[in-house]
């Protein structure tokens, strides 16, 4: 069995201008302050077929739900908080 070494990225690009790693510092810390704040990410409607693992992943907001259906199964979060809400399969 082969040892495979993972290289993880940086959170700046080597040879990044100093612009570059300042607008990325700043995202981090925006982002950092909205994790503390208990504010929920923003996701857009898309979908997902990996075909390394075989699942069919899509992603859709409605006005009060986010739906996140994978292989099938509906799983429902809170629009504006974020908070999981319930699971299903195949609603419409």
């Amino acid at each position: 069995m082969e040892n495979v070494t993972l290289q993880f990225p940086r959170s700046t690009k080597q040879g990044a201008s100093f612009w570059q790693s300042f607008r990325l510092r700043i995202a981090e810390k925006i982002g950092w302050l909205l994790n503390w704040a208990g504010l929920p990410g923003a996701i857009r409607d898309c979908e997902i077929s990996d075909s390394t693992e075989g699942h069919h992943i899509r992603i859709k907001t409605s006005l009060l739900y986010t739906k996140l259906t994978i292989n099938g199964r509906d799983f429902y979060f809170d629009r504006i908080s974020g908070r999981y809400d319930g699971s299903g399969s195949g609603c419409n």
